[in-house]
C-alpha cells in the first residue's frame, strides 16, 4: 500500500467518528423532545393534591379520591420527573402525547387529553382505583399504581 492511501485511513477515521458521534448526539436529544419522561403522578383539584404516587408501586401512592355519586370533580395532572420536580406537560395538539385512566364501571371518566385534564364523577357508592397511563404515539411510557378512589352516596 502507498503511503498516500495510509495518510487517508485516519482521516477517514475521524470522519466516521464525528458522523456516528453526531448521530448518536442526535438520537439522545429526539428521544428527550419525543418522551414525556414521567416517574409519579398527583391528581389535583385547583390547588389541593388529592391523591399521588411518587413512584410505580403501590406503597408510592398517598391520599385518595373522594368523591359524591353525581357530584364531578376536575382533576388535572401533574408529573414527577426523574429529579424529583412536578410538572405538567404542554398542550399536545399534534397527539404524539396523551393519557388514558383506566377505572372501574362504577366511574365514569371524561378525558381533555390535550389539556392534561380529567373529570371523574362516580356513578355508584363504592371503594375502586384507577390508574393513570401516559402515552407516546400508542405505546405506555408510564403506568401510575393503582390510585384509590371512594365514592360515597
Amino acid at each position: 500500500m502507498s503511503a498516500r492511501y495510509l495518510r487517508a485511513f485516519p482521516a477517514l477515521g475521524l470522519s466516521l467518528a464525528l458522523t456516528l458521534g453526531s448521530c448518536e448526539k442526535d438520537d439522545d436529544t429526539s428521544h428527550d423532545e419525543h418522551h414525556l419522561e414521567a416517574f409519579g403522578v398527583a391528581l389535583v383539584a385547583g390547588t389541593d393534591t388529592l391523591v399521588r404516587a411518587l413512584g410505580g408501586q403501590p406503597e408510592d401512592v398517598s391520599g385518595q379520591l373522594l368523591l359524591t355519586v353525581g357530584q364531578p370533580v376536575d382533576l388535572a395532572l401533574h408529573f414527577l420527573d426523574e429529579e424529583g420536580h412536578w410538572f405538567r406537560p404542554e398542550a399536545d395538539p399534534d397527539g404524539e402525547h396523551g393519557f388514558a385512566v383506566d377505572h372501574a364501571s362504577s366511574l365514569q371518566a371524561q378525558l381533555d387529553t390535550l389539556n392534561w385534564n380529567l373529570t371523574l364523577d362516580g356513578l355508584t357508592a363504592d371503594s375502586s382505583t384507577i390508574t393513570v397511563r401516559v402515552l407516546h404515539l400508542g405505546h405506555d411510557d408510564y403506568v401510575s399504581p393503582a390510585l384509590p378512589v371512594i365514592v360515597q352516596p
